[in-house]
């Protein structure tokens, strides 16, 4: 009885603790453990009280609580089951199927004492003399213990489930709360069967709470933890092997054996094979560290990620390393060939542009006191190649030339391809020769069939004078220097000289000065008179002066290619607009409003501004009549996106805008575009008369040209006139308006005005 009641007391207190220790998890299913562990200890206490208390009242009293407090219990233990095992126990058909039993099991124990039908108490005299109330099952005391066997075989039945449908590795987390259940209830039943004084079951009850607590609550679950490690380590792809503190092989996975071609379990050999890759004291004794290494086996290159590192226990004494090889071919051909490519063009196998400026900067930077040549090749007219026989066989072109240049040069310079058909190379003085670079850039054909078709190649060469200067610039001069014999059928090499640096500062120069040129209303609009056969001035073509601070008056022949090369001649054109229309509106105001003015529109004016909304708003701005400001513009305007420069076009005739076709039949394509274009007037220019030896066959083309636009219906006007018998010839043939030096040069507005007046 003493022992009995001293284990009781221990593993009492031992269930306490797990109680207040639950208030402090904050796992889902701690409420249900707590809640359980509580009504535990109803039966427990009761229990204590039915041994120490020799008084029938209250040992009656407490075998009410007991067998209340196991009926709760139950049905708590079955909600922690379905809990516990992640089965649904919200459905509301299932909690009441599981409370009403135990609600009227409950009734029947309180209604005991009126009735006397549940249990009835013994007296019985232990051995050391002590009394003992023992209960005597009645009817629906026997009711009560086979509706907790059911509920028992409830929970039983869940966890023993649970333990058929449950990976191995969670087993032991179900199948040691299951056993303790069940030797709880055998031990129960045995005191019952065998009609012990004392319940010794209650031992059962504690130890089966406090096992509870520990699986629900504290449990870590260290051989799953070990098997899942060991199943995961075992089916990695690295390769990994442990090595203990004497430096033994002590286990490698699947992967391993199959990297070093292991037999199962052969650690001696592990080890051997092991260092063959690694010295034994990279991985005994030191720190951890990463490397990639490289391996050649039969001519195959393959690459390994090595990871070294070494295991302490707890108390930081060294237990062993383990290595970790990862296969990294693949990864590290991929990273060699992006880093590849990242260097080198994807057609030709040369150095990309990036690439290459940065390996001349470097070469410069490098060798300072060398002197070098800068060259720069690329394929005449390389975009009616691409157009007329493919990009395929273009492309096979510029493989072509990559091949030629790494095998007349090689490692006597660097090079690479800067875009498109655009080659460049840096060479040093002593080595280059201009007879190898023609010999080298000749020869290159394209055959169809039986027709060949020579293609050309153009070298530009600037000796590098300037170090410090940009490389893009070191090249663009090279390339300068092509755009000077590009339609040269004669020369395929051209030197990059002191001329063209001049008109590159000068371009420079230009382009910078613009804006505030105009700002400053450098720019003068000067008037060249149209006038007609009988002497009267009807209006005038508006042409620009750069009235510069240093230059002075300058022409349009020094700043005008450099602005329609650039762009920038939009800003100008656009400021002559206004300039013109500023005029018109004084003339307005004077009653001037006869005459009118023609002002140029540049091909760039199409692509780089609105021309439509430009000019429709300075008429609105300035009132003036649109037919007063005529638009000018020759056939190049036109040569390309024509659709959409005639619609412009159209709608500004519409608007009532006058346009004047400029230097007709100066190109090829005048009379072919005659028929579509929508102008009013054509201009034709008496340079055409000047520039040949067979004059009356020239006249003979003016006469049919101006009778043919008469027909038209289109007005004529004839520029660079300049002489009277001139004059004389177009009136004869038919033309009625004359613009050149004979009538007027261009001057000033004032002067213009003079003269009209």
């Amino acid at each position: 009885m003493t022992a009995f009641f001293l284990s009781l007391c221990v593993f009492g207190l031992l269930y306490i603790v797990c109680i207040m220790r639950s208030h402090k998890s904050r796992k889902a299913i701690a409420e249900q453990v707590r809640r359980l562990l509580y009504i535990g200890l109803l039966p427990l206490l009761a229990n204590v009280f039915i041994v120490l208390s020799g008084s029938r009242m209250v040992c009656e009293i407490a075998y009410t609580i007991y067998c209340v407090g196991t009926d709760v219990m139950l049905y708590f233990l079955v909600t922690f089951s379905m809990t516990y095992c992640s089965y649904d126990f919200s459905h509301r058909a299932v909690k009441y199927s599981l409370r009403i039993p135990i609600v009227l099991d409950i009734v029947s124990i309180l209604l005991n004492p009126f009735f006397g039908h549940f249990f009835d108490l013994q007296l019985i005299g232990l051995e050391n003399g002590l009394l003992y109330y023992s209960l005597v099952s009645l009817p629906f005391h026997k009711v009560h213990l086979l509706m907790s066997a059911l509920y028992l075989a409830l929970v039983f039945g869940i966890f023993i489930h649970k333990i058929f449908t449950v990976s191995q590795f969670h087993l032991e987390r179900y199948l040691v709360i299951l056993l303790t259940l069940i030797a709880t209830a055998l031990w129960e039943g045995f005191y019952i069967l065998s009609n012990t004084p004392i319940d010794l079951s209650m031992i059962g009850y504690a130890v089966c709470g406090i096992l509870i607590y520990y699986f629900s609550l504290e449990y870590l679950p260290i051989i799953l933890t070990e098997r899942m490690l060991a199943s995961v380590v075992s089916n990695i792809s690295d390769a990994i092997f442990f090595i203990d503190d004497h430096g033994e092989c002590i286990y490698f996975n699947k992967s391993a054996a199959s990297l070093l071609h292991l037999a199962d379990r052969a650690f001696d050999e592990a080890k051997k094979r092991l260092e063959r890759l690694l010295p034994k004291e990279t991985f005994i004794g030191t720190e951890g560290a990463t490397e990639i290494k490289t391996f050649v086996v039969d001519k195959a290159e393959y690459s390994y990620k090595i990871e070294r590192q070494q295991l302490f226990d707890k108390h930081h004494i060294y237990a062993g390393s383990f290595v970790s090889i990862q296969d990294r071919t693949v990864e590290e051909l991929q990273k060699k060939k992006e880093l590849y490519f990242s260097h080198h063009d994807s057609l030709t196998g040369l150095y990309n542009k990036e690439y290459f400026f940065h390996r001349v900067e470097q070469q410069l930077a490098d060798d300072p006191d060398t002197d070098y040549m800068v060259i720069g090749s690329n394929v005449k007219e390389f975009k009616i190649v691409n157009d007329i026989f493919g990009r395929k066989t273009g492309n096979q072109m510029l493989i072509d030339i990559a091949e030629k240049i790494e095998q007349h040069v090689g490692d006597f310079a660097i090079y690479g391809r800067i875009e498109s058909d655009k080659y460049g190379m840096l060479i040093r003085k002593k080595y280059f020769d201009e007879k190898l670079f023609l010999n080298a850039s000749s020869g290159f054909v394209h055959k169809e069939g039986d027709v060949i078709y020579p293609i050309t190649i153009h070298i530009g060469v600037y000796e590098l004078r300037e170090k410090d200067i940009p490389v893009s610039v070191m090249f663009g001069r090279a390339f300068m220097a092509i755009e000077g014999i590009r339609n040269d059928m004669q020369k395929r090499i051209a030197y990059y000289d002191e001329q063209m640096r001049a008109a590159i500062l000068w371009e420079q120069q230009v382009s910078a000065s613009l804006d505030e040129a105009i700002i400053m209303r450098q720019f003068v609009p000067y008037l060249q008179a149209q006038v007609n056969a009988d002497g009267v001035v009807e209006g005038a073509e508006v042409l620009v002066r750069w009235q510069h601070p240093t230059e002075g008056l300058m022409a349009p022949s020094r700043f005008i290619p450099v602005l329609e090369k650039t762009g920038l001649i939009v800003k100008l054109d656009q400021y002559m607009w206004e300039a013109a229309c500023s005029i018109l509106q004084k003339w307005k105001v004077e009653g001037r409003d006869n005459l009118y003015l023609s002002v140029n529109i540049s091909p760039k004016d199409f692509y780089f501004c609105d021309v439509y909304d430009v000019i429709t708003r300075l008429i609105k701005k300035y009132d003036i009549d649109p037919s007063r400001l005529r638009l000018e513009i020759t056939e190049s305007v036109i040569m390309n996106d024509l659709d959409r420069k005639l619609s412009i076009i159209n709608r500004l005739r519409a608007r009532g805008f006058i346009f004047e076709m400029d230097d007709f039949g100066s190109g090829y394509s005048s009379l072919n575009l005659l028929k579509d274009l929508p102008v009013d007037v054509i201009k034709l220019d008496m340079v055409f008369l000047r520039q040949t030896n067979n004059a009356s066959r020239a006249r003979t083309i003016i006469q049919f040209l101006v009778s043919m636009v008469n027909q038209l219906k289109l007005s004529v006007i004839t520029e660079g006139v300049e002489t009277l018998e001139q004059v004389d010839f177009l009136i004869g043939v038919g033309c009625r308006l004359f613009q050149g030096y004979y009538f007027s040069k261009p001057v000033t507005l004032a002067s213009f005005e003079s003269l009209s007046t």
